[in-house]
Parts: structure tokens; sequence; C-alpha cells
């Protein structure tokens, strides 16, 4: 029993050299360290190893959570349709029209998966960003005569 712990230990110093990764690395990096010396080491040994727990692990390689997922797939082949219906309005079109537009084409979608996607480019509408400078830069208007107003006084006429 001993023997079988201290040569896990020698296992985990071998990982932890080897792999270039260390247990303070991103959480999808480490998985991808075990993913590639899985075939060398046992999953527990590298899990244990780079401080990451073995169920997030399978949670990670069994749910696709390493971008081929359908979902991933569906935005990669929605993006250049949305890339091109914004640009085609020359950016001034929102979420809202840009799914109305695609749903016409038979690209049925929600309008949550197109603002995610354009978020995820930095596609904003220049509408609202025009609209903004706009306001920025607008005066207030000006009393030119001097006039004194005062709206607690009725006017009486007759």
């Amino acid at each position: 029993m001993l023997k079988r712990k201290c040569e896990r230990q020698e296992n985990i110093i071998s990982i932890l050299k080897t792999s270039g990764c260390t247990v303070f690395s991103p959480l999808h990096d480490r998985f991808e360290v075990i993913k590639s010396m899985s075939n060398k080491y046992n999953i527990n040994t590298l899990c244990e190893a780079l401080n990451g727990a073995k169920g997030s692990y399978y949670n990670h390689i069994l749910r696709n959570k390493n971008e081929d997922t359908l979902a991933a797939k569906r935005r990669a082949e929605l993006t250049p349709i949305i890339e091109e219906i914004f640009n085609n309005s020359r950016q001034t079109f929102g979420v809202g029209k840009i799914t109305a537009i695609m749903n016409d084409r038979g690209y049925h979608t929600s309008e949550r998966t197109v603002a995610k996607i354009m978020h995820e480019n930095g596609w904003f509408s220049i509408k609202s960003s025009a609209k903004k400078l706009y306001l920025q830069f607008k005066e207030r208007k000006k009393n030119i005569l001097n006039q004194q107003f005062n709206p607690n006084t009725l006017m009486k006429f007759g």
C-alpha cells in the first residue's frame, strides 16, 4: 500500500513537470492537458495532480464543452448570415429586425441567439450610438429675448 502511494506521488510529480500547466491555470486548459495525457496516466491521478474534479472533467468531455457542440456549429453557420444582413443595412439594423429578416429567409432563430452572436462579434447598431451623440451635443434653447416667464400667473383674455 505504501509502495502504491509513493508511485502515485511520483506520477503526480511527473505530470506536473511534463504538462506545462499548473493548478492555477484556467480550468479549460487543465482539462485539455488531462485529455492529452489520459492515454499515459490514470484519469484520477491526472485530476488530482491538476486539481480538477473528475466529474467536471467528464462533464466537459461528455457534453462536448470543447466548442464542437451542435449549438456552436449552429452559431458558426448563422454568423456570416447575420454579418451580411447587418452590413447590408449599413449597420443600422438591430437584433429585432435581423431576426425578422432571418426568419423570413427560412433561418428560424431567436432574438437571444442573434443578440449573442452580434455581441460576441462586436456588432452594434449605430442608430443608438448616433442618437446618444445627438443628445450629448444638442444645445438647450436659450432665452435670447430675456423674457420673464412665470407659469404660475394666469393670463386673462378679454
